[in-house]
């Protein structure tokens, strides 16, 4: 960016009125690591005014120089990220497994029981039979991604559950909001079946579309080996969380069962009528529509 500029951009009194043939100095953005000293940047600021100052054949005073320090992550150089210093932070790239399809777009927090969902495997990251074995258990854990908000400003500062104002104020880490740093979310359900490249699940409180970082099988040896304890409010705060007895949303005149009766058949692997035992047996065992 040259001079003349506009003011309310990089600016400074009595730039506007230089005449045109006035050689002014440019104005010039530079970005460094935010791990540079102070005297650092001062010496990389005096470096660049100087060279330009010899190359334009103007005085150093007349330019202007802004310096953006940036994070780990945030600069790329010579085709690479820059991975920081052993005290910053290194950034780390996660390529989704698998993707939730199910018929739940709203981002509210609760009636999660009766919401059954497809999880999709990517195989272009992992192999198809990545799923193989994980019928035989009961649960699945799955870490995905609150897609929907990743990347929004957030506010960390302390706050009630749920916004409740009777609540007491507590840090992002002591609740399970999605508004958090990484946007992260860990949910355990039940598993239904599986069908090839795609695992049948319920009660995973993703909406459709999520990224799924990571797939487990639930295993009773990793819950906790000591008695659990939690706050009061958090009984509150979770009582409809997985009710199954979801209120339609407003604009939609379909009826509550019509609607159980839909995602129920989009979550079968297969087409009715059913052509194996398999395929019955499925069915069978999924008498929360009925």
């Amino acid at each position: 960016m040259w001079h003349p500029v506009a003011q309310g951009n990089y600016w400074r009194p009595g730039w506007q009125d230089a005449p045109a043939n006035d050689l002014a100095g440019p104005l010039v953005r530079i970005r460094c690591k935010s791990s540079y000293s102070e005297a650092q940047a001062k010496a990389l600021i005096q470096l660049v005014s100087n060279e330009l100052a010899r190359g334009l054949e103007c005085s150093s005073d007349s330019n202007f120089i802004v310096l953006d320090r940036v994070e780990a992550g945030q600069l790329l150089a010579r085709g690479n990220i820059w991975p920081g210093d052993e005290k910053g932070a290194v950034p780390i790239t996660l390529t989704p497994v698998a993707f939730v399809r199910n018929d739940r777009a709203d981002l509210s927090d609760d009636f999660w029981g009766d919401v059954v969902s497809e999880l999709e495997l990517n195989t272009s990251v992992v192999p198809s039979h990545s799923l193989e074995g994980l019928e035989s258990f009961s649960h699945a854990e799955v870490v995905f991604s609150f897609h929907r908000v990743a990347g929004k400003p957030l506010s960390l500062n302390l706050r009630s559950p749920r916004g409740l104002a009777h609540l007491p104020p507590i840090g992002v880490l002591s609740q399970r909001v999605k508004d958090r740093p990484n946007w992260l979310g860990v949910s355990r359900c039940e598993i239904l079946a599986r069908n090839g490249t795609s695992l049948t699940v319920r009660g995973l409180d993703a909406i459709d579309g999520s990224p799924v970082l990571d797939i487990k099988p639930w295993m009773d040896a990793f819950g906790p080996r000591q008695k659990t304890i939690e706050p009061s409010w958090v009984s509150e705060v979770m009582q409809d969380y997985y009710g199954v007895a979801r209120p339609s949303r407003e604009g939609v005149g379909t009826s509550r069962s019509l609607g159980m009766l839909r995602r129920f058949f989009r979550s079968l692997p297969f087409r009715w009528p059913a052509y194996s035992k398999e395929d019955a047996e499925i069915l069978l065992r999924t008498p929360h529509i009925l």
